[in-house]
């Protein structure tokens, strides 16, 4: 019987440094409707908690949907483009909007920047998702203090753009990983079956 409890620790410290080993690593789910269009996938980024920037940005996989298109973006096959400030493309690249708590990415669309997620190569009119604060420059198809998204770049050519007026949760953390809940239904069943034979 002991050796059921050992083993039934064991597996629960292996899921417990299993879980933490990509602690480091944050992924946010995105699903976000745009007018007509929406966006749905994950950004990872490097854990930073706080001003995020390109450098922060490890992968994503971000689905651009409208009623006629569909358009895969991920960090292979597109890139991020950040603005921190200035009304001149491409501006500074140090620094963001976007900022990251444990749980949430929010942006601030009162800000003087943009973030964009697009299909290479990146700033030729490919499809994108773009965040575009008040005062940052008309690189998002002209929407400034909105989000737009851009789906597809053979005619007809469309954007859909929504404004915003305030910093907005544009992804979150999904909820706790299956592999911690594994490991807490193991450390229950050990400890309900301890209890029931000692009674």
């Amino acid at each position: 019987m002991k050796n059921v409890y050992h083993l039934l620790a064991a597996i629960a410290l292996s899921m417990l440094f299993v879980s933490q080993s990509y602690a480091g690593f944050i992924t946010y789910n995105v699903n976000r409707d745009v007018g007509l269009s929406s966006v749905i996938g994950t950004i990872t980024t490097d854990g930073t908690i706080g001003v995020l920037d390109d450098d922060n940005i490890k992968s994503f996989s971000l689905t651009l949907m409208d009623s006629t298109y569909t358009q895969l973006i991920t960090e292979n096959n597109g890139g991020t483009h950040f603005v921190s400030s200035g009304n001149v493309f491409p501006g500074p690249t140090v620094g963001s909007p976007l900022t990251a708590t444990a749980t949430q990415l929010v942006f601030d669309f009162l800000s003087t920047g943009f973030i964009h997620f697009q299909l290479k190569p990146v700033d030729t009119g490919t499809p994108f998702w773009c965040l575009a604060g008040v005062n940052s420059t008309s690189h998002c198809v002209g929407a400034t203090g909105a989000e737009s998204i851009k789906v597809s770049k053979a005619p007809p050519v469309s954007y859909t753009s929504q404004n915003k007026s305030q910093g907005v949760v544009v992804a979150n953390v999904p909820e706790p990983s299956i592999i911690a809940l594994f490991g807490l239904g193991l450390l229950g069943l050990g400890f309900a079956r301890r209890r029931r034979t000692h009674y």
